[in-house]
């Protein structure tokens, strides 16, 4: 059977984030070789990747079995060996050596908890979406701001080896080093307390050992791990295992676990690791381990899980105790949760000296050891914890800054969120004062200060990833971009984009180095894309305790986008780029011509069923070009719910009743439960064993019959678990909706895949919903929704709250009416029929038949009117119809349509009038003249019926019989006359056609 590894997350607290990394200290060490001639070297990267060079910048490595420094070379498996070569520390090195040769990253060790990373990052964004922010400005991007405060209980255990033990620290001194808070300490707890203005405290956790609040010592059997960057996993935590047993004799860790899960979350205790020894970041002395933040599942103390922790070494490379910066540093990413702000991949400066979060963890003021005055935590850090909020200047004005820990406002932001609201300036005064003493032994003890500017992009790197700052990741070779670095002043005197610099004073705004920043300055202050921010900072100041400046902002050109809301329904709409939340936002502005994707969600209960005005249609996104104020309407319908199953009614493993299931393949079936994963609602959740069903097994899970024939825009819904487990292997579920409770010849709207790298691809684990839109086909009364479930033998499926809705097929009532135009004793008369009208009336009589019908909306209407043979058919009204021909059109609310009918005289003088009689006719007639008579019928029955009269006719004229109603055309008709014709008088004659005379 495939071995698989799984690893199982649990609740982490807000703080807790990612394996972190500690960067190597820029400081030169002395080395010696076996001849007693020495030279220096310079340790570079992290516990994931290091290297030594010499001051020339050549990559050595220690023989180990002639103790003799040799130069490196690369290995074809890009490992870094020997090259036989001994290091002259009198003579140059070969010329055929290149520089700078680093060895492969440890990826291993950091893919253990990738996805545990992402993880725990998410949790933090739920919390920050859950939580009021206080004020904290936030972007979209995925270093959301979102505030770290209150009491943090922290535990040092000093763990001693078998064959290596402390001889020169004690809990007292670490117990100082850790949490002395008194004025002018250099210690961790006073460092947080001064940069986050009190709000974070790191409180000495309680033990029973000795008098050294905070501080436990332990022995344990193991041997130092030596192990530099070659630690592992494995030994690691069996190390740690070790040491907490031995410390549970001091420490009740239950009493910590204040929520009771089983769990030591960050916020209820921090644990602190240090090894008897050196620290590898900035010594070559053994034993030794490099400084880290890690975690995991596989640590206890007292039965509660240790999720995180942080590690470093005892000593530095001159034997004295470690200082305080690469604690504070790892403290940094196990109590905050922040992110390496130094180059993980090693290309450039990153933040350099001016962060904790990167060299900055190493500061010293003048003849102190590296790291004893770490400088204060950068601008962005600060913003991102809740511990600055920037002066955000929406007009021209004055600048005017102190040192940034002067007031939580000492920090201005340059930021257009019309434009942008994820990539941003900060400007900020660093000063020779405080934690930013621990600059001048990298700029100099003349160092006077300056504003440095930092260019923000909180959606560099990866999601929740710990490469904000990593050149190879975020592609700079290729056009893309660090996260927060710096905006460099000058680059005369050092250049943070290359390897060898972390920064130096001409890297600050002062007016003696470069006092303007602006879109057309060097450097700029334009976006990444090259577009304008139309920020400008001029006459910046000499370098002072409080700088000034001058703002320059000019606002862009906007418009108005405005969503209402119609119909019956409820929903949502949001926008990219933001600003519409509808809801609450209903209008915004957004710059002249910008377009803005608008996205509509409907309410549990309501279905969205689309959009009007700005050019869009359908039920997609709306995409508007905003070159005018507009507005766009998003209607959504009240929807029918036909299908809502949670699976709570029954007792897991059992199906609720009329559900079914089939096994399609193999011998594994859906079943409900309650295990591993907590339902989306309720108590139960269904699922399916793919972890251990074989690849290729799949079950079918069938609904009970549901009805599609009143309803229309018929939805199926469903939340699924989307986990990080086997992140390749496509366990998944297809959608199927047929006719029958079969597979068979069923039509498939979707699949959905159990990993969230897999598509539709998510950036972390949780419940996402997910809906499918059954076509209108299918609109018959016996219906049914079939989720089939595939194993690719990777990690279970979890589905809940299945449902199908729909909205009401609405109806409208189409009406018809008949008007009439009298022609003397005839009112006119006819029928309407179509579209299940049948409706007649005669003579301008009450309408019979079908007269009104009610029609599903969007239904094609078409209506044809028939004349009696009384009449003629004049036009139609309403509908939209006019004209003679045949009304057509598709009903969108209730209409009545009205038919127009004309009676016909029963005679008419050819060209002229129109008379009841032909008495009547003869006597308006003109000499020559033609009389057409229709042949005449019943004004009530239609029953054909004669001119009932005695015409005399005493002038030549002509009488044509057998007309219809609108006299054009008497073909193979008559007119009978039931009475006496008279030819009478001196000129009397009669021409006559068609007529019956009886």
């Amino acid at each position: 059977m495939l071995n698989k590894i799984i690893i199982f997350v649990i609740g982490i607290s807000l703080c807790a984030t990612q394996l972190h990394a500690g960067p190597a200290s820029p400081d030169l060490i002395e080395v010696t070789q076996p001849d007693g001639s020495s030279f220096k070297i310079r340790k570079q990267g992290d516990e994931f990747q290091n290297w030594s060079e010499t001051e020339a910048g050549h990559t050595v490595l220690k023989n180990k079995k002639t103790k003799e420094w040799e130069y490196a070379t690369k290995n074809a498996d890009g490992s870094l060996g020997l090259s036989g070569q001994k290091v002259m520390p009198q003579q140059k090195a070969p010329a055929d050596l290149p520089k700078r040769l680093k060895p492969q990253r440890n990826t291993e060790a950091e893919k253990l908890l990738s996805e545990h990373i992402r993880n725990t990052y998410q949790q933090r964004l739920n919390q920050a979406s859950a939580t009021p922010s206080s004020g904290i400005s936030a972007g979209t991007g995925n270093w959301v701001p979102f505030p770290v405060s209150g009491n943090r209980n922290l535990l040092i255990v000093l763990v001693n080896f078998a064959d290596r033990t402390m001889t020169t620290t004690t809990p007292a001194s670490w117990s100082a080093k850790i949490f002395d808070t008194t004025a002018g300490a250099k210690s961790v707890a006073k460092y947080f307390k001064d940069n986050s203005f009190s709000t974070l405290n790191v409180l000495p956790a309680t033990h029973t050992q000795s008098a050294t609040p905070g501080v436990v010592s332990v022995t344990v059997a193991d041997n130092h791990p030596n192990s530099g960057n070659s630690y592992d996993y494995t030994s690691e935590t069996t190390i740690l295992n070790h040491a907490l047993a031995q410390a549970a004799s001091y420490v009740n860790f239950a009493s910590f676990d204040t929520n009771n899960n089983g769990t030591l979350e960050q916020s209820e205790l921090s644990i602190y690791f240090i090894y008897a020894g050196y620290e590898d970041s900035g010594s070559d002395k053994t034993p030794k381990i490099w400084a880290h933040a890690w975690g995991g599942y596989d640590v206890l103390a007292s039965g509660k899980y240790v999720t995180r922790w942080a590690i470093n070494g005892e000593l530095n490379n001159s034997d004295v105790q470690h200082p305080m910066g690469v604690i504070a540093h790892e403290l940094g990413h196990a109590l905050c949760g922040l992110p390496d702000l130094y180059d993980t991949s090693y290309s450039n400066g990153g933040m350099g000296h001016f962060s904790l979060m990167a060299g900055g963890s190493w500061g010293a003021d003048i003849g102190e050891y590296s790291g004893v005055t770490p400088t204060a935590l950068d601008a962005w850090t600060r913003e991102y914890l809740g511990w600055a909020t920037p002066v955000t200047p929406t007009s021209s004005g004055n600048l005017s800054l102190a040192h940034p820990l002067s007031s939580q406002n000492a920090v201005y932001k340059f930021v257009s969120p019309l434009i942008s609201s994820t990539e941003y300036f900060l400007v900020e005064n660093r000063q020779p004062t405080g934690w930013d003493l621990g600059l001048r032994s990298y700029l100099g003890s003349g160092w006077l200060g300056g504003l440095l500017i930092t260019h923000i992009d909180i959606t560099s790197g990866s999601v929740g990833g710990n490469d904000i700052n990593d050149y190879e990741t975020n592609n700079v070779a290729g056009g893309g971009h660090q996260g927060v670095v710096p905006v460099q002043a000058s680059t005369a005197n050092c250049n943070m984009l290359t390897t060898t610099s972390r920064g130096c004073s001409t890297t600050l705004y002062y007016s003696s180095n470069n006092a303007s920043w602006g879109p057309v300055t060097t450097p700029n202050s334009n976006y990444y894309s090259g577009t304008a921010t139309n920020f400008s900072l001029t006459g910046i100041s000499a370098q002072a305790a409080t700088m000034t400046g001058s703002i320059s902002f000019i606002p862009p050109l906007t418009k108005t986008l405005t969503v209402s809301k119609g119909s019956t329904g409820s929903g949502t709409v949001s926008s990219s780029p933001a600003g519409i939340s509808c809801g609450s936002t209903c209008s915004a502005s957004f710059l002249q011509n910008e377009t803005v994707t608008l996205t509509a969600a409907a309410d549990a209960g309501s279905i969205f069923t689309g959009w009007s005005g700005g050019g869009c249609s359908g039920t997609g996104t709306c995409v508007v070009s905003l070159a005018n104020d507009t507005t766009v309407t998003a209607s959504f319908a009240t929807a029918t719910t036909l299908i809502s199953e949670n699976f709570d009614s029954v007792t897991a493993p059992s199906i609720p009743s009329f559900w079914s299931t089939n096994i399609v393949t193999g011998s594994y079936n859906w079943a409900t439960s309650t295990d591993a994963v907590t339902p989306h609602s309720g108590a139960n959740a269904l699922y399916y064993n793919s972890y251990w069903a074989p690849s290729g097994s799949a079950a079918a899970l069938i609904s009970p019959s549901f009805s599609l024939a009143t309803t229309t825009n018929n939805t199926i819904s469903f939340w699924m678990y989307r986990d990080t487990n086997g992140s390749s292997y496509a366990d998944r579920v297809e959608i199927y909706v047929n006719n029958s409770n079969s597979l068979t010849n069923a039509t498939l709207l979707g699949t959905v895949n159990r990993a969230t790298a897999l598509a539709p691809a998510v950036n972390s684990y949780g419940w996402y919903n997910y809906s499918f839109t059954i076509p209108e086909s299918f609109n018959s009364a016996t219906n049914f929704l079939i989720i089939k479930s595939i194993s690719a033998y990777g990690y279970n499926i979890y589905i809940d709250d299945i449902s199908v809705t729909g909205i009401p097929l609405l109806q409208y009532t189409l009406t018809v009416n008949h008007a009439y135009t009298a022609a003397g004793a005839i009112k006119g008369g006819g029928s309407i029929n179509g579209s299940g009208i049948s409706c007649s009336a005669v003579n301008g009589g009450s309408k019979t038949g079908t007269c009104s019908v009610s029609l599903d909306d969007g239904s094609t209407v078409t209506l044809a009117a028939a004349a009696d043979a009384n009449s003629t058919f004049n036009g139609w009204t309403g509908g939209g119809c006019s004209g003679t021909d045949g009304c057509s059109f598709t009903i969108a609310s209730d209409t009545t349509v009205t038919g127009t009918f004309a009676g016909a005289y029963k005679t008419k003088i050819s060209g002229g009038n129109g008379y009841d009689t032909l008495t009547l006719a003869h006597g308006n007639a003109a000499d020559n003249a033609t009389i057409l008579a229709r042949e005449l019928h019943n004004a009530t029955s239609l029953a054909a019926e004669p001119f009932t009269e005695n015409l005399t006719v005493t002038k030549p004229i002509t009488l044509k019989g057998g007309y219809n109603a609108a006299f054009s055309s008497n073909a193979g008709l008559y007119s009978t006359l039931a009475g006496i014709l008279t030819i009478g008088g001196t000129s009397g004659s009669l021409t006559v056609e068609n007529l019956i005379i009886k």
